[in-house]
């Protein structure tokens, strides 16, 4: 898919925080947190994602290759609001440590005890 009105001049020597979401009805890109342009209709619509390839930075029908640095991707598992790309570009996606984890599930096995 390709988003027209998207502004690609995006310049060099300064981190961009860029999101796509797809929503299975239109492909919207943020800038920095900010919707750039007009949401796209996805044409078709995709009706299956099996066996669909991902790829970042790269075109393999037009042989286009991203030749910047990419860092801290993050793919989620359903289409993220404005407020939430905001969010996700202002704090970054939190992801817990495996010690926060262990506490969390020691937390819940100690207020399952407690119940009993």
């Amino acid at each position: 898919y390709s988003a027209t009105g998207v502004d690609d001049d995006l310049g060099t020597g300064t981190w961009q925080h860029i999101a796509m979401v797809a929503d299975g009805t239109d492909l919207r890109v943020y800038v920095n947190g900010v919707l750039d342009g007009t949401p796209v209709a996805m044409s078709p619509a995709p009706t299956s994602t099996a066996g669909a390839n991902l790829a970042l930075g790269a075109s393999y029908v037009w042989a286009r290759w991203f030749t910047g640095t990419v860092d801290e991707i993050a793919i989620f598992d359903g289409a993220l609001d404005a407020n939430g790309i905001a969010d996700v570009c202002a704090n970054g996606v939190v992801i817990p440590e495996p010690a926060t984890m262990a506490l969390l599930g020691l937390g819940a096995l100690g207020l399952l005890r407690k119940r009993r």
